[in-house]
């Protein structure tokens, strides 16, 4: 429970810069919850841009999946699928 060992291995592990500063916010509620002293280091958040596939990847993937599946994939790329009816 030793704060100062906590912060040393958080900083070693071969992490990412965002699993490190999850860690270290988990790790500062414990200590604040034990009511342990814990300064907390500074790791910037990087932000990552998300993969979004094109529309004839998807429809490479639909066309490769059973019926049921690729109608599920279908409605959840389409916004028309979701119309709300009064």
């Amino acid at each position: 429970m030793n704060p100062e060992t906590v912060k040393a291995y958080i900083g070693s592990a071969l992490l990412s810069e965002n699993r490190k500063n999850k860690l270290i916010e988990e790790a500062t509620r414990f200590y604040k919850y034990h009511r342990i002293l814990f300064l907390r280091p500074r790791y910037e958040r990087t932000e990552t841009i998300h993969f979004i596939p094109l529309e004839l990847e998807v429809d490479q993937l639909t066309s490769g999946v059973c019926q049921k599946s690729a109608a599920f994939l279908h409605c959840s790329i389409d916004p028309r699928c979701f119309r709300l009816r009064c």
